[in-house]
């Protein structure tokens, strides 16, 4: 089995959190935290297309590593949310997972499967990184904010 290292696979909902009380994005931190510590960055998308609140963290990652649902595939053959993750294992050239049940291949695993299985890898999904937030105002010394 393949091992990578120092490679990082997240989703953009680990990447930053919408706030609806002020209609706004901002970043969990963790994206940052990975960059950091020398990681290289895979962003895997379920969504057909990135909108200009991705920008900010699309700057720091290559176009190359960024995957999302192809628009015209979806248009011709139906959504498949494993498209981007397929397209993320050849990235890697890692084999994608098979579903087996009761020791029958099943076809493809989820891409839920599929996510989890990197770590088998040595993936670090961006769920690991935890929340740092990044605070757009200091902290108080000596007093809970």
């Amino acid at each position: 089995m393949a091992v990578l290292k120092n490679v990082a696979v997240f989703t953009p909902g680990e990447i930053q959190d919408y706030d609806p009380s002020k209609t706004k994005f901002s970043s969990r931190g963790a994206l940052e935290r990975a960059l950091e510590d020398g990681f290289t960055i895979y962003v895997v998308s379920n969504r057909d297309a990135l909108t200009h609140q991705d920008n900010w963290w699309r700057a720091l990652i290559p176009p190359e590593r960024v995957f999302h649902i192809d628009q015209q595939a979806e248009l011709n053959s139906g959504l498949n949310l494993n498209a981007p993750w397929k397209k993320l294992y050849e990235a890697l050239r890692l084999t994608y997972p098979r579903q087996i049940n009761a020791g029958k291949d099943c076809g493809d695993a989820s891409w839920t499967a599929a996510r989890l299985a990197l770590t088998q890898h040595g993936c670090r999904l961006g769920s690991s990184f935890g929340r740092t937030y990044i605070r757009s105002q200091p902290m108080r010394v000596g007093r809970a904010v």
